[in-house]
């Protein structure tokens, strides 16, 4: 469906640049156009905006433990 400048397959394409907000202020906006007139693409919004917290969440970084940098720095400084 086209609803303004974008269709629906522009939107899909270019969706995931706009999620980690690297779309140019004019496709941004065409876009953003776009999804105030389409749930169906809204929907796709959201689900890859919550897709992309989950893995933000899931892989998180922790702390390495110390012990493990320890025997790393060990195995490196004895060299092959």
């Amino acid at each position: 469906m086209r609803l303004g400048s974008m269709s629906c397959a522009e939107v899909l394409a270019k969706l995931e640049t706009y999620c980690d907000g690297e779309l140019s202020r004019w496709d941004r906006r065409r876009l953003e156009r776009h999804l105030a007139a389409c749930p169906p693409c809204v929907d796709r919004r959201e689900f890859r905006t919550t897709l992309q917290q989950v893995v933000r969440d899931k892989c998180a970084r922790s702390e390495t433990p110390p012990d493990l940098l320890e025997r790393i720095r060990r195995s490196l400084s004895s060299g092959p």
